[in-house]
């Protein structure tokens, strides 16, 4: 079996991948001192072919829908955008940018395309891209002294360059391009001249390749450390073939010259993928690409390792843990540790896994039995959910590689059947039932049943959420799960493979909710308190539900309403309490608080998800920090209303 999935991995080595819908598309926008230049220098159309005679015209077409789509993008000295299909070795004029002096390109989380055009003494320019017309857009003209050879976006949003000086005794530096407001900084030199391309695989690892210098061969793949320095993999040398690097589907790194080429990242060897295409080309970026927020690493039983790309479900075999009787995997918030459990009896046994090869490595064992899944908490805290059989409770347990103990924190109901477990980047921990579905874990054991009736169907075997919060399963294909719901979206292909678990790369996690300022006293003597009840999910621009803002110790049965702003914190003394959010404020919708109970009693919710996605805010993007605060009627007040403390929270996708 475990053969047979090694071969479907290696023919999909070279399956394109499906276009996204709009999600490349990069939307322009004009802003003060930005400078929109006209496209010039746009290249002729490229040579047509004479009609085809009708005869020939259906079948031709027919073979052209069955086709695979372009899979990457590559961008010439010149401006020229292409559109790359590595399983045809066919390349496609796209448009021209209006910039040349081009040596690299990177492409954001968002799927906008970005250059630096231009060698010192002349200006360097930082140029936006659109994918689906090659049109190019200044951004920004930054002073950078010489030219830049390498680009990849890193996991808080910036931009790793390398520049090459203009002296050609001067290595090559690392720097880092702040894209909020195109502040550079220093990182450090790289100890070698002679970078052609640069990336970031999805564990969080920065490669570059050094092709040459001054006519002498390259040192070929190099991983740059935080500091900028760059260290050789291997022995294999470098030379000018490869121009650009990127990171395909399947989290492996290609490089692009005139040919495309998979890159060891381990032996740092480079094989060619398509044939020569016709041009040099000096950017490279994959439609699809794995990063370390959509890529995840799963295991079979059998102890076969697996890359997962939660946007495609494409899937691609990377190694064998090198034993079988695995339970489940699980990574460590910003670390590059990936912990696996395997069955030994009345023993569990804790292995390290390699992310780059699969590799395990066995570190201790422990008195489990039953174990069902493996997670790790934000603290780094690894938690597992064993099944006690029978009438007998299943348990949760804390485990603590560096020490090698096991703690009890709670006991699960007697009666649930629970197959898979999790918890997101706030903590929230989420199991599968195979008879209710979907069930919240409390830290102490106990449980409250979300989804009732959703776990009918098609068995779940695993579960993981990204670092944004959002939920996947594991069945026959990958799905999205809905927390609120438990409906299930299917992603990619019915022939999954057996998994038994699978984690998320989380070399970044956003930060957790966060309570600040001081709430107003009620008129009945109640401190009114906010939280974020239940937060199935984090809070996000696309989920449409879970992220639950609560605030409680109200009068009761009185107006109010949540308003939020998104440039920072405040405590500025207003209407007998404090305003905790810096102004422009936005208000939401008016409610009522609830009407029963005792005198404080009184109590407001939303849900901030189904809120973002009803009503269109442009100031709320991927990693906009906001501030919410709520305002109720307090008619016995001095000020005839209440004003609640705040909270802090980062915007996901």
């Amino acid at each position: 079996m475990a053969e047979r999935k090694r071969d479907l991995g290696a023919q999909g080595r070279r399956a394109a991948q499906p276009l996204p819908g709009n999600s490349g598309d990069f939307v322009k926008e004009d802003g003060a001192g930005l400078q929109v230049l006209p496209v010039r220098g746009r290249p002729p159309a490229p040579d047509v072919p004479a009609p085809l005679s009708t005869p020939m015209l259906p079948t031709l077409l027919s073979v052209l829908a069955l086709a695979p789509l372009p899979d990457a993008l590559g961008l010439t000295t010149g401006g020229d955008l292409y559109r790359i299909n590595t399983a045809l070795d066919t390349k496609q004029l796209v448009g021209n940018c209006g910039f040349s002096g081009i040596f690299a390109m990177a492409s954001a989380e968002d799927g906008a395309l970005w250059t630096i055009a231009g060698v010192a003494p002349n200006p360097v320019r930082l140029i936006s891209i659109d994918r689906t017309t090659g049109d190019g857009t200044l951004a920004a003209t930054l002073p950078i002294s010489g030219s830049v050879r390498g680009m990849a976006f890193d996991v808080d949003g910036s931009l790793k360059l390398v520049v090459r000086a203009n002296n050609a005794l001067v290595d090559d530096t690392l720097m880092r391009l702040d894209m909020t407001n195109f502040s550079l900084s220093t990182i450090g030199s790289t100890t070698i001249r002679g970078i052609e391309g640069l990336c970031m695989t999805p564990e969080g690892k920065l490669y570059a390749w050094d092709a040459s210098s001054n006519g002498a061969s390259g040192l070929g793949l190099v991983q740059v450390g935080s500091n900028g320095v760059a260290s050789d993999v291997s022995g294999q040398t470098g030379d000018s073939q490869i121009l650009s690097l990127g990171i395909n589907a399947f989290g492996e790194i290609a490089g692009l010259g005139r040919q495309v080429f998979n890159v060891d990242r381990i032996s740092g060897a480079k094989t060619a993928v398509t044939a020569d295409l016709g041009l040099d080309f000096v950017g490279l970026e994959f439609v699809n690409a794995m990063t370390p927020f959509n890529g995840a690493l799963a295991i079979e039983s059998d102890g076969t390792v697996s890359r997962v790309n939660s946007l495609t479900g494409a899937t691609r075999v990377i190694g064998s843990a090198g034993s079988f009787g695995f339970l489940g995997i699980a990574s460590r918030s910003n670390s590059l540790e990936f912990w696996a459990a395997r069955s030994g009896g009345p023993l569990t046994e804790f292995w390290r896994i390699d992310p780059r090869n699969g590799a395990g490595t066995f570190v201790f064992s422990a008195p489990i039995a039953g174990l069902r899944d493996l997670y790790s908490l934000t603290s780094g805290v690894l938690e597992a959910v064993t099944e006690g059989g029978g009438a007998n409770p299943d348990q949760l347990l804390q485990i603590n590689t560096v020490s090698q103990t096991v703690t009890t924190p709670g006991t699960i109901a007697a009666q649930r059947t629970i197959e898979a477990a999790c918890a997101n980047p706030l903590n929230f921990r989420i199991a599968w039932d195979s008879q209710v579905g979907l069930v919240h874990l409390l830290a102490g054991g106990q449980d409250i049943v979300l989804t009732p009736g959703s776990g009918a169907g098609t068995p779940l075997t695993a579960l993981a959420h990204d670092p944004f919060g959002r939920l996947f399963g594991v069945g026959d294909r990958l799905y999205r799960i809905n927390v609120p719901t438990g409906a299930r979206t299917p992603i990619g292909s019915t022939n999954f493979p057996d998994f038994v678990g699978m984690t998320f790369f989380r070399t970044f996690a956003f930060p957790q909710v966060q309570n600040y300022c001081t709430a107003q006293t009620t008129s009945l003597g109640c401190t009114p308190q906010i939280s974020n009840l239940f937060s199935f999910n984090s809070p996000s621009l696309s989920a449409g539900a879970g992220f639950n803002l609560r605030v409680s110790g109200l009068p009761l049965n009185k107006p109010g309403l949540f308003f939020y702003g998104v440039n920072g914190r405040a405590a500025s003394p207003f209407l007998g309490g404090f305003l905790c959010v810096q102004p422009p404020l936005r208000r939401t919708p008016l409610r009522t608080t609830s009407n029963s109970g005792a005198a404080c009693a009184g109590s407001m919710t939303m849900d901030f998800n189904a809120h973002v996605v009803s009503n269109f805010d442009p100031a709320l993007e991927v990693g906009t920090t906001v501030g919410v605060q709520a305002w109720t009627r307090d008619p016995g007040a001095t000020s005839t209303t209440n004003l609640s403390a705040a909270l802090e929270f980062v915007m996901c996708p």
